[in-house]
């Protein structure tokens, strides 16, 4: 019979739910990871909240008015994306400042998804369109309703869009 011993003390299991009450009486929309894993950030109506995804605790929230709920964290820079009525806002996540905005000229933004190199900026709207952005010029890169409306069928709730990390599809 083989006993397995172990001298270092065993590791906490962090909880598989969060105390979501610091989100001061907002629904929760959608969540984010930082690429390196160690941030999670979450959405509501009031704006964003960044929380330590180690020990759950809030480092930040950013007010953004208009929020919809699309998050998006830059995997390249300390920024992240945030979706509001018409817009998605490139702000800085330690100051919150707007350093970018992509306006989807009054179409409700719904997603907003960023390339693996940052270079690239998938956004879907309420009324089915999906742009690319090219973040680097802010012009838009690809443009395609037809993906999700035809003639015949309208899908009016596109809520969630995902795309390869090549955005080849």
């Amino acid at each position: 019979r083989v006993t397995a011993t172990s001298t270092l003390p065993p590791s906490p299991i962090p909880s598989p739910t969060m105390d979501a009450s610091c989100i001061s009486g907002n629904k929760p929309l959608q969540v984010a990871w930082s690429s390196d894993g160690s941030m999670m950030a979450v959405t509501s109506l009031a704006g964003v909240y960044i929380f330590d995804a180690n020990n759950y605790s809030l480092l930040k929230f950013l007010s953004v008015n208009n929020s919809t709920g699309g998050i998006s964290f830059d995997p390249i820079s300390d920024s992240l994306y945030v979706t509001t009525n018409d817009k998605v806002l490139k702000m800085r996540l330690n100051t919150g400042e707007i350093i970018q905005t992509f306006d989807e000229e009054a179409n409700i933004v719904d997603t907003a998804i960023v390339s693996q190199d940052g270079k690239k900026l998938l956004v879907s709207t309420d009324n089915g369109l999906i742009t690319i952005w090219d973040v680097t010029s802010g012009k838009i890169w690809k443009e395609n309703k037809s993906m999700f409306i035809s003639e015949d069928v309208v899908f009016s709730d596109i809520r969630h869009v995902v795309a390869s990390p090549d955005f080849a599809w």
